[in-house]
């Protein structure tokens, strides 16, 4: 929301800094009264009014032109396969989407870099693996193409970190420069851009990408006939 929609949002998450993390919002390590549990509550509060704010002109989803799917575009397509926790998947598409903005000349550098750098100072993901598998990244972008009505309507930040557009084409060989681009981008940033316990494995939970093979006529209440179920409901 802060990269899309709010800019003061932004600065209040640069000036928090990695406390926000080590103090879960200020919630631990820190007495209420210390400025990060205030600028912690802020952050949040903040966070909700525009996620809010963007939901209430659209409650039935009529468009895609939605700020707070930012990061959502080419993610959901890897995150499984990834084994990537959501956060860590929808960092990375925040990351990429932020170059491609850069790229297009929709923001400019510095801009780009504030960007980066806040998602790494977080311990979130820039970058993982998965996004060298040219099929994967590109069924990615197919799948969520005919999820948005035949339409990308990839939310991107333009004119300046706060404000949001949307990029509605992007070919092939386009996505897959952009990506080799960024990649390169990310090899400078800590732990090249790898982020800090990315997997659902790392904290101890299954592995998506072997549990999403499943059979699909499993049910998970085999004791249970159907209409037992229905009554449950």
């Amino acid at each position: 929301m802060a990269v899309v929609k709010d800019a003061a949002l932004f600065q209040d998450l640069e000036q928090a800094g990695a406390d926000l993390i080590t103090t879960r919002f200020g919630t631990i390590n820190c007495q209420p009264e210390d400025p990060i549990s205030t600028l912690s509550q802020k952050i949040l509060g903040a966070a909700l009014r525009s996620y809010v704010a963007a939901e209430y002109g659209n409650l039935y989803e009529t468009h895609q032109c939605r700020p707070h799917a930012y990061g959502h575009t080419w993610s959901p397509g890897f995150e499984i396969e990834a084994g990537l926790l959501h956060g860590h998947a929808v960092s990375i598409g925040m990351g990429f989407g932020a170059y491609l903005s850069y790229r297009m000349n929709w923001i400019a550098l510095e801009d780009c870099q504030r960007i980066l750098q806040l998602i790494s100072t977080f311990g979130l993901s820039l970058w993982h693996e998965i996004l060298l598998k040219k099929e994967t990244l590109w069924a990615s972008q197919e799948k969520i193409i005919q999820k948005r009505g035949r339409n990308l309507a990839a939310p991107l930040p333009k004119d300046e970190i706060g404000q949001c557009g949307y990029l509605n084409s992007l070919t092939q060989d386009e996505l897959y420069g952009a990506i080799a681009e960024y990649h390169q981008i990310c090899l400078d940033y800590p732990r090249q851009g790898l982020g800090i316990e990315p997997l659902c494995s790392d904290v101890g939970l299954e592995d998506p990408s072997t549990v999403a093979h499943a059979p699909s006529d499993a049910s998970p209440y085999p004791d249970q006939r159907p209409e037992e179920l229905l009554s449950a409901v």
